[in-house]
């Protein structure tokens, strides 16, 4: 690919001041100066807390976003998107029961199941079923649900996006 430069910040100085993070007690910490992760993805601890942050024995987490792309059909054909959803030549679209598991996976995760849905694709609301994959994560659990759209279909059909409120 050969070289290139990447642009991180239009202020160094304030990248800089992100990179280190003052925990509770003033401490700073380095963001730099991490652990490697050993072959089973765990993080070995070896001063500890502040220094070896992240996914370690002392501090096991699991992910509080289930993100779920639910079709990669779309409505639009946007030079500019990050799916690049028209342009894929098939369809990938779970059923309605995969993605039912895929929520049930992500609220039974421990130590705190997600809380937050994310339906996303391609154009969610290209799903005639959009109500009721929203309706079943709210009954899983999920506290707040976010739909990815550009909303041309709430637009032009307003009953439909009350069926999804």
């Amino acid at each position: 690919h050969g070289e290139f430069k990447d642009k991180l910040s239009i202020n160094p100085e304030e990248y800089k001041w992100q990179q280190n993070i003052t925990n509770d007690i003033g401490s700073t910490v380095n963001n730099s100066t991490q652990p490697e992760y050993t072959s089973s993805g765990i993080k070995e601890v070896n001063k500890g807390c502040p220094y070896d942050c992240g996914l370690c024995s002392n501090h096991k987490s699991a992910p509080n976003i289930c993100l779920i792309d639910i079709t990669n059909r779309c409505n639009l054909a946007c030079p500019i998107c990050f799916a690049n959803a028209s342009a894929k030549g098939y369809v990938v679209e779970p059923t309605f029961e995969e993605l039912i598991r895929i929520m049930k996976h992500f609220r039974s995760m421990e130590p705190i199941p997600a809380v937050l849905l994310q339906l996303s694709g391609g154009e969610p609301t290209i799903r005639d079923d959009l109500p009721e994959i929203i309706r079943k994560g709210h009954e899983l659990g999920f506290t707040e649900i976010l739909v990815t759209t550009n909303g041309v279909r709430f637009g032009k059909s307003p009953e439909f996006m009350k069926k999804c409120l």
